[in-house]
C-alpha cells in the first residue's frame, strides 16, 4: 500500500512528465476573471449601498438595531467563506476544478440576482430578512468556492513559465469587481433622487451582478480541468482501487476512525516546521507506511494488516498541510490588513475626518485601485522569470511595516497626504498579491491544493479583511485617531508576514523559487 494523504514519498521517485501545458485561451482567462470580479463586486456593492439597503429590510423604527442587523447579514457572507472553500475545495479535488468553479458562479450570480427581486420588511414581514440572510448565506459558500479554485485554475492550466502571471489575471478580476461596484454605486447616487435610489435604484447593481455571472457561465463552458490535476486524479484512483482491493482480501475497513484523524492534527502541525521536507522528498496525497512489494504507480505496499489510506482531501490538508496553512495566512495577513484598511475603513470615515464629500473619496479610491492589478501582473511576470520570490515579498512587507507610522503621521496633515498614503500602501499590496499563486499554490499537493490554498485563502481574505475595519475602529476609539489607528496593525500584520517569508525562503524553497524541470519540489507530474 502507499503512502497516506499528505504523507513525503521518499526516494526522489519520478514520473513521466506531462506533456507542455498550453496558455489558456483569452476568453477562459476572462471567464475565470468574471468569478473573481463578480465576488468583490458584491462586496462592494453590499457595503457601499448599505445605508439604502437597510431599512428596506430591517424594522424602520429602530435605525441602530437596523444598521446593526445589517451590518450582521454582511458578515454572514464572511463566515460562510471558509466553510465554501472546504465544501468546494474538497469536491474540485476530488472531482473536477472546472464543474466546481461553474456551480460556485451559478449559486453566486442567482443568490446575487435573487437579492435585487426580493421584497422589503413592508411586503413581507420578518420573511424578508430571513431570506436575506439565507442568499447572503448562499453567495458566501459561493464566494468562499470561487475565488482560490479560480487561482488554483489559472496556475495549474498555464505553462510552468506563464504561471505567475497568468494567475495575475485573478487579481484584475478582483480589482475589476472593486472598481465596478464602487463605480456602479457613485453612478447610481449621482443620476437618482435619494427617494428613487430607496425604492428600487438600489436593485440595478445586484440585477447587473446576475447578468454578469450568466456571461460568466457561457464563457465558462469550454473550461477544461488542468492536465496536471487530471493525471493526478487517474493516479491517486488507481492507488485507493488498489487499497479498497487490499482491505477486502484482508476483511478490514480502509477508513481510519475519527479518533486517529484527530490525534495527527497538533503533531503534524509541529512536524511540518520541526522536519521540513527535502527537496528529494515530493508531498503527495497516497499513502502513509510503507512495505516490502511494489504497487499501483510505483509505490510501495504496507503491510497487510495497515488500512489508512483514505481520499478526504480536508482531512489529509488537517493531518499534514497544517504548517503550510499557518505559513500561508501570515505570508498574507499584512496584504488583507491593507486591503481591509484601505478598501473599507478608509472610503467610509475619511469624509468625517477630512471634511470632503464621499461620492470625492470613492472616486479617488477607485482610482487608487488600479496600480495592484498592474503591480500584481508586474511581480508574477517577474516570479515567471527567475526572481525569488520570498524575498521580493519579504522585502514589500519590510517597506509596508516600517513605513505604517511615517504614513501615518503624513495623513494626518490633509486630504491629499492621505489619499497618497492610500495610494502607495495598495501598490505595495498588488506586488505581494501577484506572487500569490506562484508562493502559495505549491505549498500543497496537487490532489489537495484547491482545498489547502482555498480554505486559508479565504481565512485570510476573509476573516482578516473583514475584522481589520473593526479592529482600527477600536484602535481609533482607544486614542489612536483616525490617521494612527491602522499604524499597530498593519504593522504587526507586516512583521508576521516578514517572519514566514524568512522561513519559506530557507525551509520551503519550493515556495520561493521555481525549481528546474529535473527537481521534484513542485510536483512530480508537474
Amino acid at each position: 500500500m502507499g503512502a497516506e494523504l499528505g504523507q513525503p514519498v521518499g526516494g526522489g521517485e519520478r514520473r513521466a512528465p506531462l506533456p507542455p501545458a498550453a496558455a489558456p485561451q483569452a476568453r477562459l482567462i476572462i471567464a475565470v476573471a468574471i468569478g473573481s470580479a463578480l465576488e468583490y463586486y458584491n462586496a462592494a456593492v453590499y457595503g457601499v449601498l448599505g445605508y439604502v439597503i437597510a431599512p428596506q429590510f430591517f424594522p424602520p423604527t429602530n435605525v441602530t438595531a437596523s444598521r446593526l442587523s445589517f451590518w450582521a447579514t454582511y458578515a454572514v457572507s464572511f463566515i460562510m467563506q471558509p466553510v465554501g472553500a472546504l465544501a468546494f475545495g474538497s469536491y474540485g479535488d476530488r472531482h473536477s476544478r472546472r464543474t466546481s468553479l461553474l456551480i460556485s458562479l451559478g449559486m453566486m450570480g442567482s443568490s446575487t440576482f435573487l437579492i435585487g427581486c426580493l421584497p422589503g420588511f413592508d411586503l413581507l414581514g420578518w420573511a424578508a430578512p430571513i431570506l436575506l440572510i439565507l442568499f447572503r448565506c448562499i453567495q458566501g459558500l459561493a464566494i468562499g468556492g470561487e475565488g482560490g479554485t479560480a487561482c488554483v485554475w489559472l496556475f495549474e492550466s498555464a505553462p510552468r513559465e506563464q504561471r505567475g502571471a497568468a494567475a495575475s489575471a485573478n487579481i484584475a478580476g478582483t480589482m475589476a469587481g472593486i472598481l465596478l461596484g464602487m463605480g456602479t454605486n457613485l453612478l447610481l447616487e449621482l443620476l437618482l433622487p435619494a427617494g428613487q435610489l430607496a425604492t428600487w435604484g438600489w436593485r440595478l447593481p445586484f440585477w447587473l451582478g446576475g447578468l454578469a455571472a450568466a456571461l460568466g457561465l457561457f464563457l465558462r463552458r469550454a473550461m477544461r480541468d488542468p492536465a496536471v490535476f487530471v493525471a493526478r486524479k487517474a493516479e491517486v484512483r488507481a492507488q485507493l482501487e488498489l487499497e479498497e482491493l487490499e482491505a477486502a482480501k484482508s476483511g478490514l475497513s480502509r477508513r481510519p476512525s475519527a479518533l486517529a484523524a484527530a490525534s495527527h492534527v497538533m503533531g503534524r502541525l509541529a512536524s511540518s516546521f520541526l522536519h521540513p521536507r527535502a527537496s528529494g522528498q515530493v508531498p503527495t496525497a497516497v499513502g502513509e507506511a510503507g512495505g516490502a512489494a511494489s504497487g499501483c504507480c510505483g509505490h510501495a505496499h504496507a503491510p497487510a494488516h495497515v488500512h489508512h489510506a483514505t481520499y478526504s482531501p480536508v482531512l489529509a490538508v488537517l493531518r499534514h498541510h497544517l504548517g503550510s496553512v499557518a505559513l500561508q495566512f501570515f505570508w498574507g495577513i499584512w496584504m488583507a490588513s491593507v486591503f481591509g484598511t484601505y478598501l473599507a475603513y478608509f472610503p467610509l470615515t475619511m469624509p468625517t475626518y477630512l471634511g470632503v464629500s464621499r461620492s470625492l473619496v470613492i472616486g479617488v479610491t477607485m482610482v487608487n485601485s488600479l496600480p495592484i492589478a498592474g503591480f500584481a501582473w508586474l511581480s508574477g511576470w517577474l516570479s515567471d522569470r527567475g526572481m525569488p520570490r520570498a524575498p521580493a515579498a519579504g522585502a514589500v512587507l519590510l517597506l509596508g511595516g516600517a513605513a505604517a507610522a511615517p504614513a501615518a503621521w503624513l495623513a494626518s496633515l490633509g486630504a491629499a497626504p492621505t489619499l497618497l498614503t492610500q495610494t502607495f500602501f495598495l501598490s505595495l499590496a498588488g506586488w505581494q498579491a501577484g506572487l500569490i499563486a506562484p508562493s502559495m499554490a505549491v505549498l500543497y499537493p496537487t490532489e489537495l491544493r484547491n482545498t489547502g490554498f482555498n480554505f486559508t485563502s479565504q481565512l485570510v481574505f476573509g476573516v482578516v479583511s473583514g475584522v481589520t475595519p473593526l479592529i482600527v475602529a477600536a484602535l481609533q476609539e482607544g486614542g489612536l485617531g483616525p490617521f494612527f489607528a491602522p499604524a499597530p496593525w498593519t504593522a504587526g500584520c507586516a512583521c508576521l508576514g516578514a517572519a514566514a517569508c524568512v522561513y519559506i525562503h530557507y525551509k520551503r524553497p519550493e515556495a520561493s523559487v521555481t525549481p528546474p524541470e529535473d527537481q521534484l519540489w513542485d510536483k512530480p507530474i508537474d
